[in-house]
């Protein structure tokens, strides 16, 4: 996707081609070689990442991009010619639209403003939480390892 829109070149040269894994069951640990077996590799590259791409192709193209909003309220969604107002340095702005597209989170203003016979959701509800860890070291292997225990499920990742 990153090749469609444009923005892939700092991928190409700072990402990290991957043919397979690991994967640790306790005292077991197997590669899988995904490779091999689809003839197709991965590229390890960030989240962070790819969003400073896809913000600086937006630069490129003239797209303001207002952060740090708050009191944010999306008004007359049913109609055509929705708006949002916010508050961003201490003064309300108001942007005229022709959609909104509230990605904004759970918890976010979209789902309390857009009515529920207009608002389209797409839930991923997982039964686990999640807890990462960041630290400035060299990695672990030079592919992903996925280990599960009797403690629990965990990935060492770049």
């Amino acid at each position: 996707m990153l090749h469609e829109a444009g923005v892939a070149a700092r991928m190409e040269r700072e990402g990290i081609r991957h043919s397979g894994f690991f994967f640790s069951d306790d005292d077991l640990m197997i590669r899988i070689d995904f490779h091999h077996l689809t003839g197709k590799r991965v590229m390890v590259y960030g989240q962070t990442e790819v969003t400073a791409d896809l913000y600086w192709a937006q630069d490129a193209m003239g797209t303001n991009i207002i952060q740090g909003v708050k009191d944010v309220v999306i008004n007359d969604a049913t109609s055509s010619s929705p708006n949002v107002e916010f508050n961003k340095n201490g003064e309300r702005n108001r942007l005229d639209c022709d959609y909104v597209v509230g990605c904004d989170g759970f918890h976010g203003v979209s789902r309390s403003t857009i009515p529920k016979e207009k608002r389209r959701e797409f839930p991923m509800i997982y039964p686990f939480g999640w807890l990462g860890l960041l630290s400035r070291t060299p990695p672990e292997n030079h592919e992903l390892v996925y280990s599960n225990s009797s403690n629990g499920f965990a990935l060492a990742s770049m």
